[in-house]
């Protein structure tokens, strides 16, 4: 999974087979597009990355089948 925020400043990418948990959340208090991936690192720690999409539930369910991880 690659994730480039508009403005670059929140990128990342991580590894499907890496991914633990995919939920939704809010970006701020007021946005619900965001979804929280929690991954394991390079260390063997878990990490959470937070990021905004349209079409949330779109995206879940598409990193849902990639992951193999069932939704909540």
């Amino acid at each position: 999974m690659i994730f480039v925020s508009g403005w670059g400043v929140n990128s990342f990418a991580v590894k499907y087979s890496d991914i633990r948990e995919i939920k939704k959340c809010m970006i701020s208090m007021f946005i619900p597009t965001g979804i929280l991936v929690t991954a394991v690192d390079e260390n063997g720690k878990n990490k959470k990355y937070k990021c905004s999409v349209m079409k949330r539930a779109q995206w879940m369910e598409f990193l849902s089948k990639k992951t193999g991880i069932a939704l909540a």
